[in-house]
């Protein structure tokens, strides 16, 4: 809320000195003192188009989440057609802060009534772009939509033991959906089961307990079966269990994650002061804060100069601050989260697992420990 209210004020201070500007230009004489007049207007405008830029900057980070919703929802396509009408904006304003202002000054033929229609003209860009703003507000943001994965089959292969194991899903949504499993044996020829059993567990909730569906035979090594198994939308494992008469079970895994609506029981929201951005940590924000900070002031150090010479040195100190703090915290401090997220154990800790676990480990500990008792002994 703060960075909107900047944002907002300094569009609102920014368009005020200009329509002041035009003002003046249009009430006042040519041979007027408008050198003095033209310094301050640029001084105000110059701070005022900074922290416009720098606080739409942190508004886009924060509102719209990810790159594909700028195309793919109103809020991200209303904020480009702002964009797109801040372009010619900041051309006539680079236009009057550089040879506007200077023609108005020198007192050059046609002015000021040429400086009032260039600002004029600023003044109209300006408005469209708060009109954009405006729509802005009256729509969802990006980051408050949740858009739904793209619909298509699930179809993956993975080896289990000496099988090769294929699970396809259709129509791979949250819901009613079809599962088939097809056996091949290493020479790619189809192999039997007594059994075939689908387990689907939630990655996104653990307390949500897993579901069964034992598959009905549907031809030579394959089977097949229907029902709601997933429905909630987010990251699901399918383990796929093969029992055969003669070999050992079979067992593997597959990571789906279907098409649908969101579950709300999945979505966080944070307090007043959570982290805002949803793909910047807070070193990360941080950092790009006081580099933005450090730009400003290293940008206004000439004018800061020209006013007092202690001002100059305060721009100073805080370029060095902004730019040396902020890189800091964006490449210096490290995160102790890798960018992926954690990884995720691979067999689901139930009580089969944790027994064969320990069935495992008590066969590798064996001969260690009798090697131990038979050094103790003196033996070899």
């Amino acid at each position: 809320m703060a960075i909107d209210v900047t944002h907002a004020a300094a569009a609102v201070g920014w368009l005020g000195a200009v329509a002041g500007a035009v003002v003046a230009a249009r009430f006042g004489r040519r041979r007027d003192a408008w050198r003095p007049l033209m310094r301050r207007f640029a001084r105000l405008a110059s701070v005022f188009v900074f922290v416009l830029l720098a606080t739409g900057l942190l508004g886009a980070l924060i509102h719209v989440d990810s790159v594909q919703k700028l195309t793919e929802t109103r809020y991200g396509l209303v904020l480009l057609a702002k964009l797109g009408l801040a372009a010619p904006l900041l051309a006539v304003a680079l236009y009057n802060a550089r040879w506007g202002k200077a023609r108005l000054a020198g007192e050059r033929p046609g002015e000021p009534r040429r400086f009032m229609f260039s600002a004029a003209a600023e003044v109209g860009l300006g408005v469209l772009v708060v009109t954009a703003a405006a729509l802005m507000s009256q729509t969802t943001t990006s980051r408050s939509i949740v858009i739904a994965p793209e619909r298509r089959p699930f179809e993956m292969a993975a080896p289990a033991n000496d099988l090769r194991v294929t699970l396809r899903i259709d129509p791979n949504q949250t819901g009613l959906n079809t599962y088939r499993v097809a056996l091949a044996d290493g020479a790619g020829a189809p192999a039997e089961a007594q059994r075939v059993r689908l387990v689907f567990r939630y990655q996104e909730d653990q307390s949500l307990g897993p579901s069964t569906l034992v598959l009905a035979p549907a031809g030579p090594g394959e089977f097949s079966g229907q029902g709601p198994y997933m429905p909630l939308e987010g990251r699901w494992r399918v383990e796929v269990e093969v029992r055969r008469a003669d070999a050992d079970d079979a067992r593997t895994f597959f990571d789906v994650r279907p098409a649908g609506a969101f579950a709300a029981a999945v979505m966080q929201r944070g307090g007043p002061w959570s982290l805002p951005t949803a793909g910047l940590s807070w070193n990360q924000f941080g950092g790009l804060v006081l580099l933005l900070a450090g730009l400003g002031f290293a940008l206004s150090r000439g004018t800061a100069r020209e006013l007092n010479r202690r001002l100059g040195w305060a721009a100073s100190t805080g370029t060095m601050a902004g730019f040396g703090l902020g890189v800091l915290l964006l490449f210096g401090v490290h995160a102790h989260e890798p960018p992926a997220g954690l990884p995720t154990n691979p067999v689901f800790p139930d009580a089969d697992s944790i027994a064969r676990g320990g069935r495992s480990t008590r066969r590798t500990a064996s001969p260690v420990t009798g090697g131990r008792a038979c050094r103790r002994r003196g033996s070899t």
